[in-house]
């Protein structure tokens, strides 16, 4: 891969669905960052998407050859062979879609053999979420911080999402409450899971709750569920001089003490806005940055090893009736 330099960013992307498409809309909205090709298995749909797209076609492995940055869009099972295609360590920095890794042990690997590997989590670059962590870092300690998120059963089943055929509601969008948490708790380190709760549905759990313990003795609940009604994910935290509310669905505001906080507006006019909104565009914008000046990931794969890490202990603890499980790093 030849060095970046001074110049554009070129980013590929392997997949073709929707976590693709958002990721190449967001690219047009990026300052310093260049769609260039994408690569995929399903020959038709990633043809179909690099025409829409106004990008090249290429292979998996011919990416390593013309880009800088890869997002990584395809089902986790896929990961490993993806990374290994796109020369691993010696390749463009690479991020993966959530869930990074098929499992938590799978995630331990990629992050201890692959250095340049990072994880895609736009909402950490979400504006409102951006200013809800900076609000909730001035409390000093946690009273409590609590994640709730409802979100619609994956078209065609349990079955049809990556990564949840086996865990259900606790896959997705369990890991997406989790990751949410992790960027609200700051520095805070997970330590143990306890009082997992599942309903089970007819192929996988439709609902998970449970507690994580911090390092610092302070705890997050992580209450998810598949529902056929609107949409929702908030987050809710309280310190010893008031609380702090963030919703992202159904209407994305910051409120402190029951009043609303501003968050910037979407400065890079994006269409449709959510692309800012969400965090996809500045995510793109931050790996500009990190892959210009330190050739890296802006954020670690080390997060999708401590979700992987909470998820994999929220199972067992609720097979073990509830009990307190340590979270394996």
């Amino acid at each position: 891969m030849p060095p970046v330099g001074t110049g554009a960013v070129r980013l590929g992307i392997v997949g073709a669905g929707r976590a693709a498409v958002l990721h190449a809309m967001a690219a047009a909205h990026a300052p310093g960052v260049e769609l260039v090709a994408v690569a995929g298995r399903d020959r038709e749909r990633t043809e179909s998407f690099a025409r829409r797209a106004g990008s090249a076609l290429t292979t998996i492995g011919g990416l390593a050859e013309i880009t800088d940055l890869v997002v990584v869009a395809t089902p986790s099972s896929s990961h490993r062979a993806v990374v290994e295609e796109l020369g691993g360590g010696d390749g463009p920095v690479v991020l993966l879609e959530r869930p990074a890794g098929d499992g938590a042990d799978d995630t331990r690997l990629l992050a201890s053999n692959h250095p340049r590997v990072g994880t895609a989590e736009n909402l950490w670059w979400a504006p409102i979420v951006v200013t809800a962590a900076d609000r909730i870092a001035r409390f000093g300690s946690l009273n409590h911080l609590g994640v709730r998120v409802r979100a619609h059963e994956p078209p065609g089943g349990a079955a049809a999402a990556s990564g949840a055929g086996r865990r259900g509601a606790l896959a997705e969008p369990g890991a997406s409450a989790v990751a949410l948490a992790l960027r609200l708790m700051g520095p805070r380190r997970p330590v143990t899971v306890s009082g997992a709760r599942f309903r089970p549905g007819t192929d996988a759990p439709t609902s998970a709750a449970f507690a994580v313990d911090l390092d610092t003795g302070e705890r997050v609940t992580i209450d998810a569920a598949w529902t056929d009604r609107t949409p929702s994910f908030d987050a809710q935290a309280a310190g010893p001089t008031g609380a702090v509310r963030v919703e992202l669905l159904p209407e994305p505001h910051v409120e402190q003490n029951g009043r609303d906080v501003p968050s910037p507006a979407p400065a890079m006019g994006s269409d449709p806005p959510e692309l800012e909104r969400y965090g996809y565009v500045g995510q793109l914008m931050a790996a500009h940055r990190s892959v210009v000046r330190a050739g890296e990931a802006p954020l670690g794969i080390e997060v999708a090893v401590t979700v992987a890490g909470v998820l994999d202990a929220a199972t067992r603890s609720a097979a073990d009736g509830g009990a307190a499980v340590t979270i394996e790093s």
